[in-house]
């Protein structure tokens, strides 16, 4: 390189009066530029994937009843639902990192402030193999998410 300085960033030339000036100088500056320009288009027109379903609960718990569901992207977020009349269980899992389950009494939880004072929660373990996310509760099947014949609907964000 013939530039004196380089940018703290991208290591583009900043020349100074008595630098000689390159072709090979620009042109390296131009493919940088343009590496990072496309990084940044991919990033910001990458949009998270969004799926819902549903899924029958078995009625199983514990690590030998694990639940699992199988998408076709990777899900960093996945959002149970199981909604009762009279008991409501939600689940929270961030895949590989975090789970979280709350149930509460629906009948005196007439807003979401009354809902959150009358919860109860627990953690469930939870794994993420590929596009599959499991997960079990040593609780019971309710805050598993799986009692018997019980269907759930899901929000999967990847």
């Amino acid at each position: 390189m013939s530039a004196t300085n380089t940018t703290g960033n991208y290591g583009l030339n900043q020349w100074v009066a008595t630098d000689p000036v390159s072709r090979q100088d620009f042109n390296a500056d131009n493919l940088a530029v343009d590496t990072a320009l496309n990084a940044l288009n991919a990033a910001v027109n990458t949009r998270a994937t969004i799926v819902t379903g549903t899924y029958t609960g078995s009625g199983g718990y514990g690590s030998a009843s694990q639940n699992s569901l199988t998408f076709s992207f990777v899900p960093k977020l996945l959002f149970i639902v199981d909604g009762k009349a009279s008991y409501t269980y939600m689940t929270l899992i961030i895949p590989g990192a975090y789970s979280y389950g709350m149930s509460t009494a629906g009948s005196s939880a007439s807003t979401l402030a009354n809902v959150l004072n009358a919860a109860s929660t627990h953690r469930m373990r939870t794994t993420l193999s590929g596009k599959t996310v499991s997960w079990y509760s040593t609780v019971s099947a309710a805050a598993q998410m799986n009692s018997g014949d019980a269907v759930y609907r899901y929000v999967a964000i990847g």
